[in-house]
């Protein structure tokens, strides 16, 4: 019996169906807009009234685990393969970049020194991530996500109860729902990876 070349490939398109049907893109909306607004920022050159020791302190973690954040995304747009882990990595360099980049603005009108390199753990997890490829690696990137933004928001959540700037607790207010709207779409992604073992 002659089997035709079309009949082998709707069988084969059909075999293939359920691997193809199992994949999900999440969407990636965009960022949650400000809705906090504070006081204005001096004029360039005006006396400005200077934070806490603990308020400094957390502008600068801030500052650094969003380039890490940005930096590990700008990694996952090398090393993976996978739509969804590409689609967060790229979000994850615009949103935190933007964020970055309004803190920067309060950390200079405060003279709080912007950190120039990762410190030992966000470096060690960048290492880490620069060994592993495919699979390995989309499971690894999402996991970590997961953890620095549960981090990240506990670290929010106590600025808001224990910081003393006005203009600094207005910034983590516009920040919070945008971390957490990446904790959530990390979680998503985690689900439609493959399963390894």
């Amino acid at each position: 019996m002659k089997t035709s070349f079309a009949a082998v490939l709707l069988t084969a398109s059909m075999l293939a169906a359920p691997a193809f049907a199992q994949i999900t893109i999440v969407p990636m909306p965009p960022a949650p807009p400000p809705t906090a607004s504070g006081p204005p920022m001096a004029a360039p050159g005006a006396p400005v009234a200077p934070m806490t020791a603990a308020d400094a302190q957390f502008v600068q973690a801030q500052l650094e685990g969003n380039m890490a954040e940005i930096q590990a995304g700008q990694l996952a747009l090398q090393r993976s393969q996978d739509q969804n882990v590409r689609n967060f990595a790229q979000k994850m360099i615009t949103d935190h970049g933007a964020a970055n980049a309004t803190l920067m603005v309060i950390a200079q009108r405060q003279g709080i020194p912007v950190p120039a390199t990762l410190d030992s753990r966000h470096q060690q997890m960048l290492d880490m991530l620069s060994t592993l490829n495919g699979i390995a690696f989309d499971t690894r990137y999402i996991d970590g996500m997961i953890l620095m933004h549960d981090a990240t928001i506990q670290e929010l959540d106590n600025q808001l109860v224990t910081g003393q700037s006005q203009i600094l607790n207005v910034w983590v207010q516009n920040t919070r729902p945008v971390v957490l709207q990446h904790e959530a779409l990390a979680h998503q992604i985690r689900v439609e990876l493959p399963r390894t073992g």
